[in-house]
């Protein structure tokens, strides 16, 4: 008897913590996914800067010109995001290190679209909301 009793304990344990040890796997997901979208294939943080002008250029049909103007502005981006993991690097302030990056993200985002054509803005304004779903569908939202 006392064995069932410690079986149905166990399962109600288990009922009530289900959403809780749900929500932890989702956290640890979602920071699973940020760590490894901030780290690029060659072991250096952020994304490259030369692989994300090929990128455009091919995606947005980019000038030449306007690669030379896009370029400093993905390199500075770049520097920024490697002393931001530099700075919490090991004291874990995650959180204000995302609010900074988002930052960081939409003024470089404002700079590379005041470059484009308005027919280039609408496909980059694209790219991005393409990026950002396909992030939620990672994530199961």
């Amino acid at each position: 008897m006392q064995m069932n009793e410690t079986l149905e304990q166990i399962r109600h344990a288990l009922r009530v913590l289900s959403p809780v040890l749900l929500f932890a796997a989702a956290v640890v997901t979602i920071t699973i996914l940020m760590v490894t979208d901030a780290i690029s294939f060659d072991g250096r943080r952020g994304p490259d800067p030369e692989r994300m002008l090929s990128r455009l250029q091919d995606e947005l049909a980019l000038s030449d010109e306007q690669v030379q103007q896009m370029r400093p502005i993905l390199e500075e981006q770049m520097a920024t995001r490697r002393s931001l993991f530099q700075e919490v690097e090991g004291r874990g302030d995650r959180s204000a290190m995302r609010e900074k990056m988002i930052r960081l993200r939409q003024e470089a985002d404002r700079q590379l679209e005041s470059i484009l054509t308005p027919e280039q803005l609408e496909a980059f304004r694209e790219m991005r909301r393409q990026k950002m779903r396909g992030r939620r569908n990672a994530m199961g939202g």
